[in-house]
């Protein structure tokens, strides 16, 4: 949890408790599901590539039948929800480094979809976020309606004010891609 909690500001240290872990087949499922999801979070905060980062999909499992679990006994719980969100995002990057694109499409639809119909706003920016990214290397229109969606949400924390300049790039190549001058 400690390593967990020092991703966003400190992923060297992060990593550094990640790699203490020895014998990790041992954990629990509980731990197993979190080392995975938090190896995998640094790898793509840092920008690196996920190809060997298969474990995040038995960490997502693990994260997704717990949160059904969950709500189905009408329960709550903000940490395992963040923890559910993250993992299926990162499954997206994990698809789309290894070239995965009906995977990477397909799941990156669910969590819209997903976070759309039950007015999660903060899974909605995440999922439009990496939608928005990974799509580039598949469909140049999907990449503009997510960037447009993403954009038009209307909350103080959408989208930290350095992120505008990278979306609206985005947005410029891809419509320069499709022809579409007038965006």
């Amino acid at each position: 949890l400690k390593a967990e909690s020092l991703i966003e500001s400190n992923r060297d240290s992060a990593m550094l408790l990640l790699n203490e872990v020895t014998q990790i087949e041992l954990l629990p499922d509980s731990l197993q599901a979190l080392y995975w999801l938090c190896i995998a979070n640094i790898h793509a905060n840092n920008h690196q590539s996920l190809v060997e980062d298969s474990l995040i999909l038995k960490s997502a499992d693990y994260y997704e039948r717990l949160y059904q679990e969950t709500t189905q006994n009408g329960n709550t719980n903000q940490i395992l929800e963040d923890r559910y969100i993250k993992a299926r995002s990162l499954c997206v990057l994990y698809y789309w480094w290894n070239n995965e694109k009906d995977k990477v499409e397909q799941l990156s639809e669910e969590i819209i979809n997903e976070a759309k119909e039950k007015g999660n706003i903060a899974s909605l920016i995440t999922a439009l976020r990496i939608s928005s990214i990974v799509m580039f290397d598949y469909d140049y229109n999907k990449v503009l309606n997510y960037s447009e969606e993403l954009l038009q949400i209307k909350t103080q924390s959408a989208i930290h004010h350095d992120e505008y300049s990278r979306i609206y790039n985005g947005m410029a190549i891809a419509s320069y891609y499709i022809g579409d001058y007038s965006r």
